[in-house]
């Protein structure tokens, strides 16, 4: 599955590297050693699969210093390019192809920033589709509409009544069940503000059926929900279910919106809550810890798995684009600053900066690789 996300993400950097002309030397998914690959003969790109499976790269001359040799008559000298492949030799095909792209830092600044941006979107592009197809897919969508509340209810003796429409929770606007179970797990048991469409929904005459009403009105509550505690991180629970919505091409299109969008709010909110304090490194997880609930949610269907792969890779796109050294939206944050200052900032600078970015990525990756392993073993 990491492979499949992988593979997408450094597909939309190679294609649209492809469509602005770039020099292109290697399309890899996977890093270190090489486990097996091939060189196109028309265009002189090495594809190929190595052993390590965090990650891939499009590799593409004139990017970081990066020079592969544009020819089989080009010999580099002692000690020159000893990181590469031995010296390649590239077919007259190639070469004319070669001859037709440039270098990645030959390129204005508006198509690098594209290259750059291309994967991350893509990832969040394919997490939509992925998605909609979850939604379609599962039998039963949830709106925001309270259908019954659950025995004792703190909720229900603070105001909130049957048939009310929730619109936001803390400010926040609501359209779904999903968005309306996390603003509210966001609360953390605390008092929150709960604005309501009361009157909206009514039962009709025989009490079977709830119809749209035209009168209504929007009544402000303050609310405070249990809560629960899991990994050291509190969690507001709701203490009501909420009726299903009808499906059709438009509750579709607004449900998968709606869950993309909150894909994406999670990220930025869980950074937050790592650099305020609030969630540990228990809370997070790597490929060993998201492998494992991949596993499970399979277990429980083809629309579970659906979703989760579509959270992945959502998370994955919009992770990629902030702005931290070694990630896109590092060498991004470094193209707009050559675009405000008109001129590119020193290469030995942003190569310092990307590789100190590396090394602490590296090392995060292992503590919580350990991490998941160790849960596993435990669990």
């Amino acid at each position: 599955m990491f492979g499949f996300l992988i593979f997408i993400h450094e597909f939309g950097h190679y294609i649209t590297a492809r469509l602005c002309k770039v020099q292109i030397n290697e399309f890899s998914i996977g890093m270190g050693p090489k486990l097996f690959g091939f060189r196109s003969k028309k265009t002189g790109i090495l594809y190929a699969l190595r052993i390590l499976p965090i990650g891939g790269y499009v590799s593409m001359e004139g990017e970081n210093g990066n020079v592969e040799g544009i020819s089989a008559e080009k010999t580099p000298q002692a000690g020159e390019n000893e990181a590469l492949e031995p010296q390649v030799q590239y077919t007259e095909a190639a070469k004319e192809h070669r001859e037709k792209c440039a270098p990645f830092n030959k390129k204005n600044v508006w198509q690098r920033i594209l290259i750059t941006v291309a994967g991350g979107v893509t990832n969040i592009v394919i997490g939509a589709l992925i998605m909609t197809l979850y939604i379609t897919s599962t039998p039963a969508i949830g709106g925001t509409v309270v259908a019954e509340f659950a025995d004792g209810a703190v909720s229900n003796t603070q105001g909130l009544m049957e048939l009310d429409e929730i619109v936001s929770v803390d400010g926040t606007k609501v359209d779904t069940s999903t968005f309306l179970l996390y603003e509210i797990s966001q609360t953390q048991g605390k008092p929150c503000t709960i604005v309501v469409n009361r009157g909206k929904y009514v039962y009709n005459d025989e009490k079977d059926k709830i119809i749209t009403n035209d009168e209504y009105e929007t009544q402000t509550l303050e609310v405070t929900f249990g809560k629960e505690t899991e990994q050291g991180v509190a969690m507001g629970i709701a203490d009501f279910t909420v009726f299903r919505v009808q499906k059709n091409f438009k509750t579709v299109v607004r449900q998968s919106w709606s869950h993309t969008v909150l894909a994406g709010k999670m990220v930025w909110e869980s950074i937050i809550g790592l650099i305020t304090g609030r969630y540990g490194i228990q809370a997070m997880s790597g490929p060993i810890g998201t492998g494992e609930v991949i596993g499970q949610a399979a277990s429980y269907g083809i629309s579970q798995l659906l979703y989760l792969v579509a959270l992945i890779s959502v998370n994955l796109g919009i992770a990629n684009l902030l702005p931290i050294p070694a990630l896109d939206g590092g060498r991004l944050a470094f193209q707009v600053v050559e675009v405000i200052r008109r001129k590119p900032v020193s290469e030995q600078i942003e190569g310092k900066i990307h590789m100190i970015g590396l090394l602490v990525l590296m090392a995060l990756m292992v503590i919580i690789a350990l991490k998941d392993t160790i849960g596993i073993f435990a669990g």
